[in-house]
């Protein structure tokens, strides 16, 4: 007999951010192992998607209820101004309340086993606490992220409500699943007291299906015979900061090691051409890096599938975190420039792989990328372990133990 899983989710389709990816393919393959997903996640609207209104949730092989979801910023603000203490946790708190009464009536409704929810919306796991002390039922926190303020120090003394929540939910889950092993070693110093027993590691991975379907499509390949190093996803000055990297790249220009005849570095995200164009145009590099606005996720695969080489840059602070793209950068067989500190559970991964190159400084990545254009040896990764099916996999047999 096939038992019933709640899954609560805030980040689902039409929703485009990569974060979608994790708790839609476990359902989907959950429904192939023996369980019955059933996702509790926010309205449509609540996601700035033009394709919205034509997005249908019949597509899915599983039951998708949606509730209205209250946004601080778009609701409750004056002239775009609200009050910091309202959007405490997050400012998706309201969906708490419309949520709790949907999930209710869908464990009566369906007869659910186990319920799971997933951060880094924190209120999607006060949304599973309150569900699993009114019905019993056990609990599978999922950390995508570790709670913010436990490797970013300069948020620490906002978030006393956020480790409140965090300390209730290790306390009170059947299991806390996390990304990376650094991330389960961090909460298991940070809760000594709780029997280890409790922590998992289910790492994210890659949908073989899509992989598939992007090797298809080739629309963003290179357009010359230059080489293309690729970057997917936001940069940002905390965390995943590339001047040292552009910093490397003027060094090259200079040494004339590489030109923009021989070299383009595209870098594909929201906001990363206004915080670092007038960086590369005042170090003399602007010919050399081109910024592309964010795309949508299947079109982000053909893109990685057909470029020259790929490009990670990991801060020390998430030095205990793996960005999901790495497992689809690890299912092609471009090399891998990885920017990062080379004891991060990030660079960790990469070292066990052939064509990846761990970089720290401005020598390493100079000498990095100067290797990665004048590589001429093929190689082919074997990666099949990432997909999501094999973490579906570890998945049911978690809750086989629950």
């Amino acid at each position: 007999m096939k038992r019933n899983i709640l899954l609560i989710v805030f980040d689902f389709p039409p929703c485009i951010s990569p974060g979608v990816e994790r708790t839609l393919r476990f359902a989907e393959h959950l429904a192939a192992q023996g369980w019955n997903p059933v996702i509790l996640t926010v309205n449509k609207n609540t996601f700035n998607n033009p394709a919205v209104n034509a997005f249908d949730d019949d597509r899915y092989p599983f039951p998708v209820y949606r509730t209205f979801c209250l946004d601080v910023s778009k609701h409750l603000s004056f002239r775009g101004k609200y009050f910091g203490w309202m959007k405490q946790p997050d400012r998706y708190c309201g969906w708490f309340f419309t949520a709790i009464r949907e999930g209710w009536r869908i464990v009566k409704r369906h007869d659910i086993d186990v319920i799971w929810s997933t951060y880094p919306l924190l209120t999607s796991h006060l949304i599973g606490l309150a569900l699993s002390r009114l019905t019993k039922l056990p609990w599978i926190a999922d950390y995508r992220d570790p709670l913010q303020c436990h490797y970013d120090i300069s948020v620490y003394p906002a978030f006393k409500f956020h480790r409140w929540i965090d300390k209730q939910t290790i306390k009170s889950c059947t299991k806390a699943v996390f990304t990376s092993p650094g991330a389960a070693s961090l909460y298991k110093n940070l809760y000594p007291e709780i029997d280890h027993s409790k922590f998992s590691v289910i790492e994210n991975g890659f949908e073989t299906s899509l992989i598939d379907q992007a090797k298809h499509i080739n629309n963003y390949g290179p357009v010359s015979n230059k080489h293309t190093m690729v970057h997917l996803g936001s940069l940002y000055e905390n965390g995943r900061n590339p001047k040292v990297l552009f910093e490397s790249l003027a060094q090259l220009k200079q040494q004339k090691l590489v030109d923009s005849m021989s070299f383009e570095l595209r870098l594909v995200g929201s906001n990363n051409q206004n915080l670092y164009e007038k960086y590369t145009t005042s170090l003399g590099i602007e010919d050399l890096v081109s910024f592309v606005p964010q795309i949508p996720y299947k079109e982000s695969l053909s893109l990685l599938l057909s470029a020259d080489s790929l490009l990670v840059v990991q801060g020390e602070i998430f030095s205990y975190q793996i960005p999901s793209k790495a497992y689809e950068y690890l299912s092609s067989n471009a090399p891998i420039l990885v920017v990062s500190n080379k004891a991060s559970d990030t660079s960790a991964l990469f070292n066990g792989f052939e064509g990846c190159h761990i970089a720290e400084n401005t020598d390493d990545i100079c000498n990095s990328i100067l290797k990665i254009i004048a590589n001429e040896i093929a190689f082919k990764r074997d990666g099949d372990s990432f997909s999501r099916l094999n973490r579906s996999k570890k998945l049911v047999s978690l809750l086989a133990d629950i």
